[in-house]
């Protein structure tokens, strides 16, 4: 994650997506440790008996609740990552099953299905209380745009009246995200974020005429010959993008083949943060909304790398040549992040060389 292009530039760039990026993988980590804990719990319980055929009820989980604020903090940031709840939802519903039967219980599905008794308050009522609560400036004002909607429409309680100033704003703010088709030079469709095909220019300034002529203007000591540019793209690392196409395949029909629950966490949360603007072709969308689900990207990678690395229990020859693989790539990423670094952070170059980072000149590619 720290050499891929795109995380960097967000990272230093004042929009949401970074913070969106952030709480949906910090709800995946509670989500994932809710799983480890709870199957101990349950394996627990079932070598005490307990529960019967259907498996001991473990009841409401800490971390199944954190899972929760943090995806509400995820939605108050942005609504796209509303499709996480129900990804992650689905998640541990199918954890739950697999837990359950694992452990030898009859009626694995039935005591699956009474442990979601809880998702409806972890899941949906703790997010939206704490989507609501990241709004408290705006309701506990009165200075917010359209925070007295409610009362020049008549509702006059003063909670009711800015709950329903609220729900207008939000009708208005669907109704707009829907309806954005303004045509923009660096938009992009979701089928083309993993190819990479058109990123996003945050920045870029250049010259090129005579090093003495009166519009010369040099910001750094970087500036040399008659033309240089300087640039901040929200590009990410090719060789990471690129191979993760290779690496969600496979990650696909190894899940598809093996039911690994780790393939298919991977794949679900790739699925929760692209597979929603699919639909939106009208839509204005950008290639660095595809942030949100690059750790998923970056997982599957690395379920692919830890197989070809091999087991602790593989020969020596097996481990050191795959070990070599491994740190290949590893090393290749490294080049790549520090060869595309000048127009990633800003680095006044030579024009000429500026232009032979863009490796996609078809259309308007990366320029």
């Amino acid at each position: 994650m720290s050499l891929d292009g795109l995380e960097f530039v967000l990272s230093r760039t004042g929009i949401l997506d970074i913070f969106l990026m952030f709480f949906v993988l910090a709800a995946f980590g509670c989500l994932v440790i809710d799983r480890d804990s709870s199957r101990a719990a349950l394996a627990e319980g079932v070598a005490r008996g307990a529960g019967g055929a259907a498996g001991p009820r473990l009841g409401l989980r800490k971390w199944q609740v954190a899972c929760g604020i943090l995806l509400g903090l995820a939605v108050g940031t942005k609504w796209i990552a509303a499709w996480y709840i129900v990804g992650f939802a689905t998640l541990f519903i199918a954890w739950e099953i697999g837990a359950r039967r694992a452990a030898g219980l009859r009626s694995f599905v039935r005591g699956a299905v009474r442990e979601t008794i809880w998702l409806p308050l972890t899941f949906i009522v703790i997010p939206l209380a704490v989507y609501v609560a990241t709004w408290s400036n705006w309701l506990f004002t009165s200075t917010g745009y359209d925070r007295n909607l409610g009362r020049q429409n008549g509702v006059t309680t003063p909670v009711i009246s800015a709950l329903y100033s609220l729900y207008e704003y939000h009708l208005q703010a669907i109704g707009f995200g829907l309806g954005l088709s303004t045509r923009h030079p660096y938009q992009s469709q979701p089928w083309d974020w993993l190819l990479i095909t058109r990123p996003v220019a945050f920045y870029y300034e250049s010259y090129r005429g005579p090093v003495a002529g009166p519009q010369y203007y040099c910001p750094s000591s970087g500036c040399t010959g008659q033309s240089w540019s300087q640039e901040v793209l929200a590009l990410g690392t090719p060789l990471i993008w690129w191979s993760s196409i290779l690496a969600l395949l496979f990650c696909l029909g190894w899940w598809l083949l093996h039911r690994d629950w780790r393939a298919g966490a991977v794949l679900m949360g790739v699925l929760a943060g692209w597979g929603p603007w699919f639909p939106l072709v009208t839509r204005t969308k950008f290639y660095y909304y595809a942030l949100e689900f690059e750790p998923f990207l970056i997982l599957s990678i690395v379920l692919c790398l830890g197989l070809i690395l091999g087991p602790a229990t593989a020969s020596l020859r097996r481990r050191s040549i795959g070990a070599g693989v491994v740190g290949a790539y590893l090393l290749a990423v490294l080049i790549m992040f520090w060869y595309f670094y000048p127009v990633l952070g800003a680095k006044v170059i030579p024009y000429p060389d500026w232009l032979s980072h863009m490796w996609y000149r078809i259309g308007h590619g990366w320029i």
